[in-house]
């Protein structure tokens, strides 16, 4: 009975024993078959993280995962997984075939930049090309300063600084590259001028003696408001280059600021362009001179002709203030799109001299602002200027 007892005993022992086994297995087939399987378990979120930090050939196969479980962004990952296994060939390959697929996508974009990367390492000639056409797509100053490095450790300098200039706005402290890399202090310090960076502009030009630099130095001092500096440097120039045209407006613009106001603008007449023009006319407008305008009528009567003309030199001007400026001025508006049929049809001596066949003359009068000649009354006589 004892004997019996035993043996059954042994037998559940035994089916224990094989049941465990079992259960052991299938935990192990199931652990073997997660670890086989486990990147089709992560989300896309966890796959994308691991792949930013695995290995190469590791971060090939996530990225193959995250572009099946998201296929909108298959072109994405194929892209990825080519940058993480660079320089390889057929990364270098796929990198090509994404520009080729879609040559104005973002991903495009990024090709490029890897791809310039890439040559620019390799010190293949490809790699300014690559970074043009990613520039192309998308002007980022970070890039456009890596090509200008680029540029520079090739020995091209004049590529170089015209990739620092083009960012200077927006990256200041790209005067430094323009410095290092500019041939000629004169152009480096006419840049920074134009660029409004005239402390820059004068260190530049700080140990240069060349007679050439002091226009320069002229008008970065006028910039810092340094203008007794400014107009001791402009005199020097003009006594060597009386005709420079340029540093003479320099000049009257840093008298003005010094409020010598008469000798700006006799300096201003002496030059007579377009823009001493303007200037003349702001300069008389701020010392607040009174301006006569004479509508003179036809046969002691006034004429609407007169006062639409004058209603628009008022209004150029700005002026208001009494009823006549008002009424020359409302005229005016009322007719400024149709001064020839305002002349033949309202004007009495518009219709006479439309009756008369002057129709083409009166055309001729009507238009608006197309000679640069004006007559001036000098020494008694009426004279042009032009």
């Amino acid at each position: 009975m004892e004997r019996e007892q035993v043996k059954r005993a042994k037998r559940r022992l035994g089916s224990r024993h094989w049941v465990l086994a079992a259960i052991l297995l299938g935990l192990l087939a199931g652990g073997v078959l997660a670890w086989v399987f486990r990147d089709y378990l992560r989300s896309p979120e966890a796959l994308y993280h691991e792949a930013q930090g695995a290995r190469p050939e590791r971060a090939a196969v996530l990225y193959e995962r995250l572009a099946e479980k998201l296929p909108q962004i298959e072109e994405y990952a194929r892209l990825w997984a080519a940058e993480a296994t660079m320089p390889d060939l057929e990364a270098l390959r796929t990198l090509q075939a994404i520009v080729a697929f879609r040559p104005q996508s973002p991903a495009a974009y990024q090709a490029h930049v890897a791809l310039a990367r890439h040559y620019a390492s390799t010190e293949a000639t490809e790699a300014e090309d690559a970074y043009r056409a990613a520039l192309a797509l998308h002007d980022t100053v970070a890039l456009r300063l890596e090509l200008a490095r680029y540029l520079e450790e090739q020995g091209d300098n004049e590529g170089a600084y015209a990739e620092h200039l083009h960012v200077l706005g927006e990256q200041p402290d790209a005067f430094t590259g323009m410095r290092r890399t500019g041939q000629d202090p004169l152009a480096v310090a006419e840049d920074l001028n134009a660029a409004t960076y005239y402390s820059d502009a004068l260190e530049t030009l700080r140990w240069n003696d060349d007679l050439a630099a002091m226009p320069l130095r002229a008008r970065a001092l006028s910039g810092l408001g340094r203008y007794e500096e400014a107009k001791v440097a402009y005199q020097i120039w003009l006594e060597e280059m009386p005709d420079d045209v340029a540093a003479q407006l320099g000049l009257a613009q840093v008298l003005v600021q010094l409020g010598h106001l008469d000798e700006a603008l006799s300096l201003y007449q002496a030059v007579d362009t377009p823009d001493s023009r303007l200037a003349q006319a702001g300069l008389l407008e701020e010392e607040d001179r009174d301006t006569l305008i004479v509508c003179a009528g036809t046969r002691g009567e006034p004429s609407i002709e007169d006062t639409v003309c004058g209603g628009m030199l008022l209004d150029g001007l700005r002026a208001a203030g009494t009823p006549e400026i008002e009424e020359a001025v409302s005229l005016w508006n009322l007719h400024k799109n149709s001064l020839a049929g305002m002349m033949k049809e309202v004007s009495a001596h518009g219709r006479s001299l439309a009756a008369l066949g002057f129709e083409e003359d009166i055309e001729f009068a009507a238009r608006v602002n197309v000679c640069d000649i004006l007559p001036v009354l000098e020494g008694g006589s009426i004279v042009r200027k032009q």
